[in-house]
């Protein structure tokens, strides 16, 4: 490969690919991902055959069923990979979106990695030549497990969390990490309900909390959305939080595995404070599309009327957003103040609803 290869990523991390010469294909980078993913539709298109008995792996929501199989050629750009074992499953949203599949492992542990969000684009190079002389923030960057682990701080509790942007939250706390810190009280949250759901099924519920402070490394980033899990850890999961694309993205971002360092680059984004759903409802967009699973008491949902249940069918006259990676449709994340129009079906029968918009957290 060239000492360097850029291509454009939608968001940072979904970039196409070729696979086996056919294509191209939308893959999610990963870094969460200890093993290559592809859907079962796909595979089925590729005519790939699925190789021993089905097995049953850790992911985020439980674990899930998969079987292996092999791909001859993943060619990113100039950049090819050859014999690679890909996990086939069912992903709950793969009749919905292009999105075919997850690489992380695969890339990071070859290769130094930019994700740049502002400019969204990926560059790949070859670690044996990559010497970084950027503006970033230099840290420790740890693997252990296949997954990416950092040190960080989260009101004054010490703990080393997991660089995961294959997950659209900012920052997720495991339930022994908050109990042990008595977080729940010491963040004063109050909210409480449905966390989100992976490839494997539905996450456990969690509190809703602002975050006045993060930090990684010499890193700080305030008013950060956090999730704090209660219930049991997830399965496979050691560590003490997971930070997601929600946070990453106020940086650019440069993994350099080989020396063990991180490079975290402010970018436009810095500084914006985290936003919670201003109508104060929780969807499901992984599983069950814009179902509605939690609705704030005292919300402006809760007060036009909206119920668990409610299935959203347009948002201001507008099909909602099928991205699965996307945590709230934008228009729930617009100025407070504005109104918002729901069209709904609930119990077979359509209802509209007027929403108004305000600061939740």
């Amino acid at each position: 490969m060239p000492s360097s290869i850029m291509v454009p990523s939608k968001d940072g991390v979904e970039f196409n690919a070729q696979i086996n010469g056919r294509g191209p294909f939308t893959l999610l980078f990963d870094t969460g991902a200890g093993v290559n993913i592809l859907s079962a539709e796909t595979a089925q298109l590729l005519g790939l055959q699925v190789e021993g008995a089905p097995l049953q792996v850790a992911a985020a929501g439980g674990y899930a069923t998969v079987r292996r199989a092999r791909v001859e050629t993943l060619q990113i750009a100039g950049l090819v990979l050859h014999n690679q074992t890909f996990y086939v499953m069912a992903l709950p949203w793969e009749h919905r979106s292009n999105l075919a599949g997850a690489v992380g492992y695969e890339l990071w542990s070859r290769l130094a990695i930019k994700i740049d969000y502002e400019h969204q684009q990926l560059t790949f190079s070859d670690p044996a030549s990559f010497a970084y002389s950027g503006p970033g923030m230099k840290m420790p960057l740890k693997v252990v497990d296949r997954e990416l682990e950092v040190r960080g701080s989260v009101a004054g509790a010490d703990g080393i969390f997991t660089l995961d942007t294959g997950n659209e939250a900012s920052l997720v706390m495991e339930p022994g990490f908050v109990k042990k810190n008595d977080l729940v009280h010491r963040l004063q949250a109050h909210y409480h309900g449905y966390s989100g759901s992976g490839a494997a099924g539905p996450m456990p519920t969690a509190y809703y909390a602002r975050l006045g402070t993060l930090r990684i490394g010499r890193a700080e980033v305030d008013d950060v959305i956090s999730l704090l899990l209660d219930g049991s850890m997830s399965p496979g999961n050691k560590n003490d939080g997971n930070i997601g694309t929600g946070l990453l993205r106020q940086f650019n971002v440069v993994l350099d595995c080989t020396h063990g360092m991180l490079y975290l680059e402010k970018n436009s984004n810095w500084g914006k404070p985290g936003i919670f759903n201003r109508a104060g409802i929780v969807t499901d967009s992984i599983i069950q599309d814009q179902k509605i699973v939690t609705i704030l008491p005292g919300s402006p949902s809760d007060i036009a009327g909206l119920k668990v249940g409610d299935v959203i069918l347009q948002i201001d006259g507008h099909v909602p957003s099928g991205d699965p990676l996307e945590q709230n449709d934008p228009a729930f994340l617009q100025p407070a103040g504005t109104i918002v129009r729901l069209t709904v079906k609930r119990d077979n029968i359509v209802r509209n609803f007027k929403v108004t918009l305000r600061n939740m957290l």
